[in-house]
């Protein structure tokens, strides 16, 4: 029991035992090379890098690459009731900024003491427009959702919300990430537009305006570039393979 509750917990990388059993490994398979990157300089093995994707990006949604995106004015902040997203400091960062657009909690899942507590200290932000949501949305429903966000932060040090960050951004989404977590690493790597909740959050006017179509449809275009429906056709074959 208490093995599992050790290797249950966050974050894993420094755990003896699994940074030994790195040595026996000779080919790996990474949704983020920056992960790659993190993982074999803490570890010092000698693996090679192979890319993975769980899904790529659908035939229907690659057509509509040159759509003007039409989204709302909420803010979304975080995907998920996880403490690792750091809400509280995020809203009082916003409250401070004296943000006015409507800022939307998704806290319909996770730790259930942390998102009690959560409701309950954000009604103190008395000058922020902030709406909890609580109960689980459709996949269709939750695509819709997201379409009203122009903007979404994920205060968040680690890789985690890859498919909700990956779907507002090609949404059009304007999307600050954490400089420490390796998606925005990886994300700034490939090209696409990003912002950092360290350096682009000082005042309230980088929420006031939304990304140009141009930067929405090169974002796109990149996202294409790793994972369309071919691309990750092609990473599996790969791993058959190896």
């Amino acid at each position: 029991k208490e093995l599992v509750k050790r290797f249950l917990g966050r974050p894993y990388l420094n755990e003896e035992q699994l940074i030994k059993s790195y040595q026996w490994i000779d080919e790996t398979c990474f949704l983020l090379k920056a992960d790659y990157d993190i993982v074999k300089k803490e570890s010092g093995a000698k693996f090679n890098f192979n890319r993975f994707g769980y899904d790529g990006i659908a035939a229907e949604n690659a057509n509509k690459i040159l759509e003007s995106p039409n989204l709302g004015t909420d803010i979304m902040v975080g995907h998920s009731g996880d403490p690792t997203l750091n809400h509280y400091e995020m809203l009082a960062h916003l409250n401070a900024l004296k943000v006015t657009n409507k800022i939307r909690l998704i806290l319909s899942y996770g730790d259930a003491d942390y998102r009690k507590v959560l409701i309950k200290d954000s009604a103190k932000f008395t000058n922020l427009k902030i709406e909890v949501q609580r109960n689980f949305l459709e996949e269709a429903a939750y695509h819709e959702f997201k379409k009203q966000m122009g903007f979404a932060i994920f205060n968040i040090k680690i890789q985690q919300a890859w498919g909700n960050i990956l779907q507002l951004i090609w949404n059009g989404t304007k999307v600050f990430l954490s400089e420490e977590a390796s998606t925005f690493v990886e994300l700034k790597e490939w090209g696409i537009k990003v912002f950092s909740v360290e350096n682009d959050l000082k005042n309230s006017s980088e929420l006031m305006h939304k990304l140009s179509d141009n930067d929405v449809i090169e974002n796109r275009r990149i996202l294409l570039s790793y994972l369309s429906e071919e691309k990750v056709r092609a990473y599996y074959n790969n791993m058959l393979i190896l």
